[in-house]
C-alpha cells in the first residue's frame, strides 16, 4: 500500500511539473456505458476546456503557455562512465587504453585497418601525447621513430608523432611511407 501511495504521489508531482491540471467536472463525469452524449457535447462545445481566468501554475504563465524552467547547472548524480579495463598489452590512462609497444611499420591505411581488426583504432594526438609524456606505465619506445595518429592533416595525408621527442610532429601520405603504429581503445 505504501509503495502505491509513493508512486501516486510521484505521478502527481510529475503531472504538476508538466503543467497538467484537473479536468473540468463535466469532462470527468463519464456517461453510462453506451451513452457518449455528454462527452460528445463537451468535446464539440465551443467553450474552452480551461477557464481563461484560471490561476497560473508555477510552470505556466497567466496566458497558459509553458514557461522556461531553470535546470541545475550540475548533475545531481556522479559520472558513472566506466573506466576502460585494459588488457595486459595496453596501458590505462583513465579514459583510454593504448598499446604499450608499437606493432611495426605500416602505411596509415594499413595501420587503421590493423587497429580496427583488433577492435581498436589509431590513437588521437592527445592520447598519444599523454602516453608519451607519462612515465611508469610500461610504455616502450614512443620516441625515436614516427608513429601514426588518427587525425588527417589533409585529404591525402595523416599526422604522425615521435621522431625524436614527444613533441616531434609531421605528416605523410596515407598510402605511402610506413611508420610505427599503436592502437587505442576507449
Amino acid at each position: 500500500m505504501r509503495i502505491v501511495l509513493v508512486l501516486s504521489a510521484l505521478s502527481l508531482c510529475a503531472c504538476m511539473r508538466l503543467g497538467f491540471r484537473e479536468q473540468p467536472a463535466e469532462l470527468v463525469d463519464a456517461a453510462p456505458p453506451g451513452d457518449q452524449s455528454q462527452l460528445d457535447r463537451a468535446a464539440s462545445s465551443s467553450e474552452e476546456a480551461w477557464p481563461s481566468d484560471a490561476a497560473p501554475t508555477p510552470d505556466r504563465a497567466p496566458d497558459g503557455s509553458l514557461q522556461d524552467m531553470p535546470w541545475p547547472d550540475t548533475k545531481p548524480w556522479p559520472d558513472l562512465t566506466p573506466l576502460p579495463v585494459c588488457p595486459g598489452t595496453m596501458a590505462s590512462f583513465g579514459t583510454f587504453c593504448i598499446d604499450k609497444d608499437d606493432t611495426g611499420s605500416l602505411t596509415w591505411v594499413r595501420a587503421a585497418e590493423f587497429c580496427m581488426s583488433k577492435g581498436k583504432r589509431l590513437c588521437s594526438t592527445t592520447e598519444w601525447s599523454t602516453a608519451c609524456s607519462s612515465s611508469g606505465k610500461g610504455m616502450v619506445d614512443m620516441t625515436g621513430a614516427y608513429e601514426w595518429l588518427y587525425e588527417l592533416a589533409s585529404d591525402t595525408s595523416a599526422k604522425k608523432r615521435g621522431a625524436s621527442t614527444c613533441a616531434s610532429a609531421s605528416s605523410h601520405g596515407v598510402t605511402t611511407g610506413t611508420y610505427d603504429t599503436r592502437c587505442c581503445v576507449n
